[in-house]
C-alpha cells in the first residue's frame, strides 16, 4: 500500500485510480474506487478489470511484449 499527496498525478496515462483515506481531494486527478456492497461485486469486479487494464497500459509503456497476465 502506498499513501499519495492527492496533488501527485499519473504522467504515463490520463487515467489513475486512489482510494482515498483522509482529508479532501481538490485536484481530482484520480478516480476513486467504488466500495463493494458484497463479495465479488460485479460492478466493482468490473471496475477492477478496468483499472488493471489502465495500470497495464502504464507498467507496459514503451515495451515491445505488451501481453498481459489480465485476462
Amino acid at each position: 500500500m502506498t499513501y499519495l499527496s492527492t496533488s501527485v498525478f499519473q504522467t504515463k496515462s490520463a487515467i489513475d485510480y486512489a482510494m482515498q483515506v483522509r482529508g479532501s481531494d481538490k485536484y481530482q486527478h484520480f478516480r476513486n474506487i467504488p466500495t463493494p456492497t458484497a463479495l465479488f461485486d460485479v460492478n466493482c469486479m468490473a471496475f477492477h478489470k478496468q483499472m488493471l487494464a489502465s495500470l497495464n497500459e502504464v507498467l507496459y509503456d514503451g515495451s515491445e511484449n505488451r501481453e498481459s497476465a489480465i485476462a
